[in-house]
């Protein structure tokens, strides 16, 4: 049929076959067919090619540029010649005659078949230069299954990562344009062989696996120490064993060092790259290593060359990588070793590769760290000598092969690099290339995605470390640290780790530890001669108050330099609860600045590791009335108690509210209120004895103006019980209001019996104090006194007193209900192993409340100190 008009991209394409007629069977070598075109529709036509006929008897395939003859229609003719002198008669078939734009490959093969690789070649028909390969276990269906690598631009293509002694089923595709590909050709059919591998080698543990087995694939092990071994895993993540990519990787349980080794063909005098990535569980005192070596056997005996060594530590997968040049073409054994030494502690590794190292190997191991709304510091680990470098960034997804795609800057000779001009609140992926010379560069390595974070944020700005952070990494949320002394930053957790780091509210909190001295800064948008107010809530772990402390500042930029505007003045952070860190700054001039946020950590221990922990970050316009902070209470009775306060702004009288725990202060008919105070401190009269209460202060700065209540503080009122008072123990139970320190309530074999259980103690050291504390006691009368039985004998041996100048006991008496205690009497042991009976006047303390406290005093030997029918009454007369 006449065709037309045809374009200059289009190609005569079909499949051809000839075989005798008769029954000598075969296919005839000799004979030709001639294919003609016509450009006026038959008239004439014009020989385009002669085919000869060959010995072949599969179906061929045929194409013919259709180039010289763009823009007319066209008429073909194909014409079958015998040309035989035997008079032997042939059949001359024709299938799939078309006019197309992109004509299939024709004549698939393969060749260099290894245990992992195949050469898959294949002979084009048209003009493209482009191609798709589709490939999988024979059988395999093209339509639904099968591994698929588009865009093909080498022939022959190296298929990789294949396994041993399978078949497969190949296919080819031309890929002339973006919409414009051939129809599929194939399937062309090889099996690999069992050995040697070839390169490059892949292995992500993916195929031919079998879940908690040893690692399969040809991979053979040799144990060091340890009964465990090298085992593929699919089935369990905890503990670190999760897999980089894909569904698996490869395993070692603690307490092993293992070898995993594989056979490769390499070629002499050429280098290649192996890469590998691994990962641990948990910091095992660098005891967790890979060790990457080369030999001629798999033996740790042949393993003579070291391609690489990395000690793994704990957190996400690393790069373990080396280069290495075999001196002579063979097959060599490459050697994967794991060391796990701590209990609970799995090495995981996966995607392994051998290459090619490339004439300008591409970076590895990019990282984005300081993230701000506008700005993020780059990083990244070269595997070459270059010292340049591109950057591509863009939005998340985004292509870094098109040059109409991306940011780019060439030539970034400085490392980490840091991008700006960023957009608040965007992801973007980021890939880095070498630039090894003018006209050499890797391929890029990548993407590493990252999200910009605020470009500031505006007041009333609010930290409690609750959202955006994750467990014993740097706070995120846009903060940026700079370190003035030592290694260490501030870091985020979510745990009560212990040292007094647990948080003040919620879950999480920001610590450092010692000898650091490091900066934290977050960007606020602030407004011109206005007032605003910092809050900040830090506590310690030791007892060096003055190696603690904390300073804030602010200024233009996030860097210390910049921090010129004090806010706090350094300040001492004391053991214990945590104490508010506050200030007031007035800024002359509206813009975005830097708060800035100083912890000093200079404390040093050989055996513990001390901890400055915060908490509850907030900044606010200052407020009219500000409520009072830092509330305390001090010298607690049964029936009163000292409350104080710091106040915030300029208020002279303050209300008081005070109730049972938990009450609500907003509520009018919950707690007991106290108004106008005009004292810090106040005594808070009419309590009750050992009773628990919550009090809250709040300022009234005007008839008209209050500021919000600022609380709740606990306390719980003093014990106290009435006279007479008698204590004989009856149970083994410290009694109500009773405090003790190495003082026990039980009978012992050594002291002589008087009746039941009595308070003892043992002294065979000055090291230690022997002292118990009993109950607030009054009002006492005048003719009342304190009386009691003792006792002290050796604590082996012979029941015998440990006799004069040995020890005994000292007797302080309290009027301020134990906040301070004066000597009423010094007992010294005597030469008396039984119990003895003691009475002291009390006549000069008539009306008060008394606390008596014991002290065991010690001189020298090991004996037993015991008292019992303790009491403060009035003595029998007769």
């Amino acid at each position: 049929i006449n065709l037309g008009p045809v374009s200059s991209d289009l190609f005569l394409s079909f499949n051809y076959n000839h075989a005798y007629y008769n029954t000598h069977g075969g296919q005839p070598d000799y004979g030709s067919f001639v294919v003609s075109i016509s450009t006026d529709y038959g008239q004439t036509y014009t020989a385009l090619e002669t085919i000869t006929n060959t010995n072949a008897s599969e179906w061929q395939f045929k194409s013919i540029d259709l180039l010289g003859y763009a823009g007319n229609d066209v008429k073909i003719k194909i014409t079958a010649n015998r040309n035989n002198q035997n008079n032997y008669s042939y059949n001359f078939a024709i299938d799939n005659l078309s006019i197309i734009s992109c004509p299939a490959p024709t004549d698939l093969t393969t060749s260099n078949i290894r245990g992992n690789t195949a050469d898959l070649g294949w002979t084009e028909m048209g003009s493209a230069a482009a191609w798709n390969i589709k490939y999988g276990v024979t059988g395999f269906n093209p339509d639904t299954e099968g591994k698929l690598f588009t865009g093909i631009t080498e022939n022959p293509y190296t298929l990789s990562g294949l396994l041993k002694e399978t078949t497969y089923d190949c296919y080819v595709q031309a890929a002339c344009g973006d919409t414009d590909e051939s129809v599929w050709v194939g399937p062309h059919t090889f099996t690999t062989v069992a050995t040697p591998m070839g390169t490059p080698y892949f292995e992500g543990f993916e195929l031919g696996q079998n879940d908690q087995n040893t690692v399969a694939n040809g991979w053979t092990q040799q144990s060091i120490s340890g009964n465990k071994s090298w085992v593929a895993n699919r089935s369990y993540h905890t503990f670190g064993r999760s897999p980089r990519t894909g569904s698996w990787n490869a395993t070692l349980e603690y307490n092993n060092r293992d070898w995993l080794f594989q056979k490769l063909y390499l070629e002499g005098g050429k280098s290649y790259t192996f890469d590998m990535y691994g990962r641990v569980h948990k910091d095992n005192m660098g005891i967790t290593t890979l060790t990457i070596k080369y030999g001629s056997e798999a033996n740790e005996a042949s393993m003579e060359h070291e391609i690489a060594y990395k000690i793994i530590e704990a957190g996400a997968y690393q790069l373990v990588t080396g280069t290495f040049t075999p001196e002579s073409t063979g097959i060599y054994t490459i050697g994967i070793q794991g060391k796990t030494i701590s209990s609970f502690n799995y090495l995981s590794i996966d995607d392994i590769a051998i290459y090619e190292t490339p004439d300008c190997p591409a970076p590895f191991e990019s990282f984005v760290s300081d993230i701000t709304g506008t700005t993020a510091d780059i990083s990244w680990s070269p595997r070459g000598s270059e010292t340049a470098w591109n950057i591509k960034y863009g939005p998340e997804g985004f292509n870094p092969a098109n040059a109409e795609e991306g940011m780019l800057i060439t030539d970034v000779a400085t490392k980490p690099y840091i991008l700006t001009g960023l957009t608040g609140k965007t992801q973007y992926d980021l890939y880095v290339q070498a630039a090894c010379s003018d006209i050499s560069q890797s391929a890029w390595t990548g993407p590493t995605s990252f999200t910009t974070g605020n470009e500031y944020y505006t007041i009333d700005y609010l930290e409690g470390f609750e959202t955006g952070h994750t467990t014993l990494q740097p706070p995120a949320n846009d903060w940026r640290q700079e370190s003035v002394n030592g290694e260490g930053n501030w870091i985020a957790n979510n745990y009560n780790a212990g040292a007094n780091r647990h948080p003040r509210t919620g879950n999480w909190y920001a610590y450092l530890t010692d000898q650091n001295t490091t900066w934290m800064f977050q960007k606020v948008m602030l407004k011109a001669n206005t007032d605003y107010t910092f809050e900040l809530y830090a506590r310690q772990n030791t007892a060096e108050t003055s190696e603690m402390r904390i300073a804030v500042s602010y200024g233009a930029t996030s860097t210390a330099a910049a921090m010129t505007n004090e806010i706090v003045s350094t300040t001492n952070i004391t053991n214990g609860d945590y104490q508010l860190i506050t200030g007031n700054f007035r800024p002359a001039t509206a813009g975005i600045y830097s708060i800035g946020i100083l912890g000093i950590n200079n404390t040093y221990s050989y055996t513990e590791v001390y901890y400055l922990t915060i908490d509850d970050i907030a900044i606010y316009e200052t407020l009219a009335c500000p409520a009072p902070y830092a509330l305390s209470v001090s010298t607690i009775t049964p029936g009163s108690a000292t409350l104080g306060w710091t106040e915030r702004g300029s208020a002279s009288n303050w209300n008081i509210k005070y109730g049972a725990p938990g009450f609500n202060p907003a509520n009018a008919v919950e707690g007991t209120l106290i108004s106008n105070v005009n004292a810090n401190a106040y005594v808070l009269s009419g309590l009750q004895p050992n009773t628990a209460y919550d009090w809250y202060v709040q300022a009234a700065c005007s008839d008209e103006e209050i500021s919000t209540w600022t609380g709740r503080k606990p306390f719980t009122t003093k014990h106290l019980t009435s006279a007479p008072y008698t204590q004989e123990f009856t149970t083994t139970s410290t009694p109500d209001g009773w405090t003790k320190d190495h003082w026990f309530i039980e009978t012992v074999s050594q002291t002589p019996v008087l009746d039941g259980n009595y308070i003892i103690c043992n002294l065979w050291s000055s090291s230690f104090l022997r002292t118990f504390e009993m109950i607030n006691i009054g009002p006492i009368s005048a003719d009342m006194a304190l009386s009691f039985y003792y006792n002290h004998i050796n604590y082996s041996g012979p029941q015998l007193s440990p006799g004069p100048g040995s020890g005994g006991f000292e007797i302080s008496i309290s009027t301020d209900y134990g906040a301070t205690y004066s000597m009423l009497e010094t007992v010294n042991n005597n030469a008396s192993a039984d119990w003895q009976h003691k009475e002291i006047s009390l006549s000069g303390y008539a009306g008060k409340d008394l606390k008596i406290k014991v002290t065991g005093i010690y001189n020298n030997g090991d004996f037993l100190l015991a008292l019992d029918k303790i009491s403060i009454s009035v003595p029998p007369t007769c």
